[in-house]
């Protein structure tokens, strides 16, 4: 709340699991007191239900269903009136009647993605060792994907609920792997210039 007030952001996107979903309800509604800013929200839940976030008097203003990264480029160069979001493939909004949903993305291809802008975080923050890593051992822990989606479609799984909410009219497969230069490239950023000790692959199937 003290960063929305100091950066003043012309958007603001959260993250949310079912697990999630009072906390980041009651942070969305907290945001809303002191900040004008439209809240994107994606990941799972979102994805999967998005009435659950969009109502009359909800905090959200926009769900990015799925793979979004191209999606938010998106809704931060629109003009963020109904006609502009219309546009934009693979969100759901609340028109002030009910919610409305637009047509799926296509998939990435993972080539496009290139890598997180680590320069632009503070990497001080989250270097600090952490002792929930390993056997409650001192480390320095990030996470990382070589890939997305799984071959697989379990019933007790979201993961590919969720990458079934873009489109794969092209024949994009759900599981798709990241360049492997690309990979090292990250791992040897993470390692040499912020110092971590462990990486934590969050692939779907690895």
């Amino acid at each position: 709340l003290e960063q929305v007030k100091l950066q003043n952001p012309k958007f603001i996107g959260l993250a949310c699991f079912v697990t999630d979903y009072d906390f980041i309800s009651d942070l969305a509604s907290k945001i809303k007191e002191i900040s004008n800013a439209p809240i994107l929200v994606g990941n799972a839940q979102p994805s999967i239900s998005p009435e659950d976030f969009l109502y009359e008097g909800s905090p959200f203003d926009i769900v990015a269903k799925g793979e979004a990264e191209e999606t938010v480029r998106e809704i931060i160069n629109s003009s963020g009136d109904i006609d502009s979001l219309m546009k934009v493939k693979g969100i759901s909004f609340f028109d002030g009647k009910s919610v409305v949903t637009t047509e799926k993305r296509p998939l990435m291809d993972l080539a496009d993605l290139g890598k997180p802008a680590y320069h632009l975080m503070d990497m001080d923050w989250y270097t600090q060792p952490g002792k929930y890593t390993i056997r409650r051992l001192p480390a320095r822990c990030v996470v990382i994907y070589t890939g997305r989606g799984c071959p697989f479609d379990c019933n007790f799984c979201a993961s590919n609920v969720v990458w079934n909410t873009n489109d794969k009219s092209l024949g994009n497969n759900v599981t798709r792997m990241r360049p492997l230069d690309v990979v090292m490239d990250e791992l040897e950023i993470l390692q040499n210039k912020y110092g971590f000790d462990f990486f934590y692959i969050g692939d779907d199937t690895f």
